[in-house]
């Protein structure tokens, strides 16, 4: 797991802190490195804005003890689980960010709706003027103007 920490979050034993320097601009200057948070460590229970770090620096902390974990896990039907959590909140925005593309791409010839109810995709010919729009996904009906 992949945490991108605020300044309230708490930096605990056996975290791996991943750091980069602010000078992104510039690839000489660029550097990041990786900091093994043990038990005797300074950073051990320290919150990240408590750290004294230069203006800039962007930090994730990765707790790689679950991280291993779950991945070499074999509950497959839990990890399914989770991904399939993943893909609920994930797909809505692959889709308007594909929605996005397509209505770029192709904004001469056709227009594109999300569906109000799943977010599915749909592709109307330009000038058709007022459509009723069934989603191949869930069924719902709704009105737009082409």
């Amino acid at each position: 797991e992949v945490i991108v920490p605020d300044g309230k979050t708490r930096i605990g034993a056996g975290d791996v802190l991943v750091t980069a320097a602010p000078a992104f601009e510039n690839r000489e200057n660029f550097g990041m490195y990786e900091e093994y948070v043990g038990e005797g460590h300074p950073w051990s229970g320290m919150y990240v804005r408590e750290l004294s770090l230069p203006k800039g620096t962007l930090i994730a902390m990765i707790p790689l003890v679950l991280a291993v974990v779950r991945m070499l896990s074999r509950n497959r039907t839990k990890r399914a689980q989770e991904n399939l959590a993943f893909l609920k909140l994930w797909n809505p925005v692959r889709n308007w960010f594909q929605w996005l593309y397509l209505s770029i791409r192709y904004c001469k010839k056709n227009r594109y709706f999300l569906c109000p109810n799943c977010g599915r995709i749909a592709c109307v010919p330009k000038k058709t003027g007022r459509v009723t729009i069934t989603c191949k996904g869930c069924k719902t009906r709704y009105d737009r103007k082409a």
